[in-house]
């Protein structure tokens, strides 16, 4: 159990939406290409808050973190786009390691979509989740296994209720 302060955390639950929008538009195959990686037809999308437990001053933070079984990120589409939009000279996308590549899909108007769809393409989603985050003092992270799926890690200060002042109205 996790007790927080639920008005701290409005804006970042929100932007949670675009984790899962990207999930199911990108991550999620279809049930017959389910079936033919022999996985479950149905995917699952699992979302689990838990409080860090570090010895290191993090005992105030919580972890949220949303899995998918879709089929993963592929870094390389990530170096690719990032090239072809200019966010990176090629040169530089080669010194990125994987788990770096990976992280590009935060970065503001990204998007590996050459459409737009009812559920993603338009490049403002994830950005505005580390955004959100950020601003909350806190860190997103995503790692991801090519078939397997995708993990979002996002660790958060824990924000209680502010304890109750009176306000002097004295004059």
């Amino acid at each position: 159990n996790i007790f927080v302060y639920h008005e701290q955390y409005k804006a970042v639950l929100a932007a949670f939406v675009h984790v899962f929008r990207n999930a199911v538009d990108h991550g999620i195959e279809n049930p017959m290409e389910r079936m033919e990686k022999e996985k479950e037809e149905r995917a699952k999308i699992s979302i689990n808050f838990e409080k860090c437990t570090s010895e290191n001053d993090e005992s105030n933070f919580m972890l949220v973190v949303v899995t998918d079984d879709g089929r993963g990120i592929d870094p390389n589409i990530i170096k690719q786009k990032v090239i072809e939009k200019e966010i990176l000279t090629e040169e530089n996308a080669v010194s990125y390691s994987d788990s770096e590549m990976l992280q590009m899909i935060f970065h503001p108007g990204f998007s590996t979509n050459n459409q737009v769809t009812d559920l993603s393409g338009r490049g403002v989603g994830l950005d505005a989740l580390k955004y959100e985050v950020k601003k909350l003092g806190g860190k997103v992270h995503v790692t991801s296994e090519i078939g397997k799926g995708s993990k979002f890690i996002i660790k958060l200060p824990i924000v209680e209720k502010p304890a109750f002042r009176p306000i002097d109205l004295a004059v």
